[in-house]
């Protein structure tokens, strides 16, 4: 939000559809560039392209160590009006969840 005079909005969204979750983080913060856009949209685990964005980049090589090719991640960014970053994991499955809620009685 660095060099933005309006209010600050952070919207995060998250549902389950067919097993997967799908979860929304958009800002009305300053934005990307472009190229910066296709950067992180090309991130694949290991890289480290981009040395100004270390937190960002840190995060998405992270889901994708975890979720390998089950995860993805996207960007859609304007200048000057905001950033969208869609992130597809898988869900946790029904029946591991209900053997974890019977363990810890």
């Amino acid at each position: 939000f660095e060099g933005v005079d309006r209010m600050y909005e952070l919207m995060v969204s998250i549902h389950e559809v067919d097993g997967r979750l799908y979860i929304l983080i958009k800002d009305n913060g300053r934005g990307m560039s472009e190229e910066q856009v296709q950067q992180f949209n090309q991130i694949r685990l290991g890289d480290k392209k981009d040395k100004h964005h270390i937190g960002m980049t840190n995060a998405i090589n992270r889901i994708y160590m975890y979720y390998e090719k089950q995860a993805e991640v996207r960007i859609e960014s304007e200048l000057n009006k905001g950033t969208m970053v869609h992130i597809t994991i898988p869900g946790v499955e029904k029946e591991e969840e209900n053997q974890n809620e019977n363990s810890n009685c």
